[in-house]
């Protein structure tokens, strides 16, 4: 079984998992194409994906390879205003990494405490046994309700000096607890499969007819992207970065020439990843194949373009010879990428 199919099951029973989607974990290192929303500053052509996604929201990062991630450790996560007036202070929320303030995804806020007040009795009145007799000029006061004693009211001057006692923390919080927070990054959600499982395949095929007379040297030199001319090319945007590539690749074409040179280049790389090479009598035919290997090394979008040419003066037609098409355009030339499970 497939990734492709197992990705295509998944999707349709459980819904896509979108790339700048975050979710909750309960242990520190989730599997597949997750990563910690801690406000890293991470590769842009890494995580090409999410950065197509996201951009420079959280951040720069340093101003041309790299950019942050949204920083979620120690913070709740609170939805945005959208005019709801549930927020009252959502117009003076502050910047989320890129400049940006107000109600908008990512923008911080302080803590703070809903203003209140604690009531506080300034004049007020004790009661207290009274002796109903006088000596000196002035009353006697007692603590219990003895013979000759009566009840009586008295009251505090109204300034009523006093102090309230308070206790608690150092921060206002519900009940919680801890998880880590991670931003998804690679494309659909994935099952877990063993290394080796095939992930994906793109591939071209062209049965038209076209030629070149720039040559490729045929020398102990690697190919260059200057050299001979571009046939056809295929894409494929990768799903891990640690995933096996394979580019397999079928040139069919006549030379005018004896030394016939056919090479693969990745985006625009100067130098060819892989070539190959033929000797032979001029103006025949016959198929060129040869296979290339390679660690993805990124989760964006790369190409493959295939470029031939002769060792010296002569003229490369393709999918033909003599710069005629053989087999009507049944006879196809081909480049097939297949991704594989690290």
């Amino acid at each position: 079984m497939s990734q492709g199919f197992i990705n295509d099951y998944v999707a349709q029973v459980m819904g896509t998992v979108a790339t700048g989607m975050v979710a909750p974990f309960a242990h520190a290192s989730p599997s597949g194409d997750w990563i910690l929303c801690d406000g890293a500053a991470i590769s842009r052509t890494g995580y090409a994906a999410l950065f197509a996604v996201i951009g420079e929201t959280y951040g720069v990062g340093d101003g041309s390879t790299t950019f942050n991630l949204p920083d979620y450790e120690g913070r709740f996560l609170r939805g945005t205003d959208n005019g709801k007036a549930l927020d009252p202070d959502a117009a003076s929320r502050t910047d989320r990494g890129d400049g940006t303030t107000g109600d908008v995804i990512g923008s911080k806020q302080a803590s703070a405490n809903l203003s209140h007040a604690h009531a506080a009795a300034g004049t007020h009145t004790h009661t207290v046994y009274v002796r109903d007799i006088q000596s000196n000029g002035h009353p006697h006061f007692d603590n219990s309700n003895q013979q000759g004693y009566a009840y009586a009211n008295r009251t505090t001057s109204g300034n009523g000096n006093h102090v309230h006692g308070a206790s608690g923390g150092l921060e206002s919080r519900p009940v919680n607890v801890n998880v880590d927070w991670f931003i998804f990054f690679g494309g659909n959600l994935r099952l877990a499969v063993e290394s080796g499982a095939v992930v994906q395949t793109q591939y071209t095929q062209d049965g038209d007819i076209a030629s070149t007379t720039t040559a490729m040297t045929t020398d102990n030199s690697i190919p260059q992207i200057t050299e001979g001319g571009e046939f056809m090319s295929a894409s494929i945007t990768p799903k891990n970065v640690a995933n096996k590539l394979r580019v397999d690749v079928v040139f069919n074409g006549g030379n005018s020439a004896v030394w016939t040179n056919v090479a693969l280049f990745q985006d625009s790389i100067a130098n060819a990843v892989a070539s190959t090479v033929r000797y032979g009598t001029v103006n025949t035919q016959a198929p060129m194949c040869f296979t290339y290997w390679m660690t993805a090394g990124t989760v964006g979008a790369t190409t493959f373009s295939v470029r031939a040419g002769a060792h010296s003066a002569g003229t490369i037609t393709f999918n033909g010879r003599s710069g005629t098409r053989d087999h009507g355009g049944v006879m196809n030339s081909s480049i097939t990428i297949t991704e594989y499970a690290a």
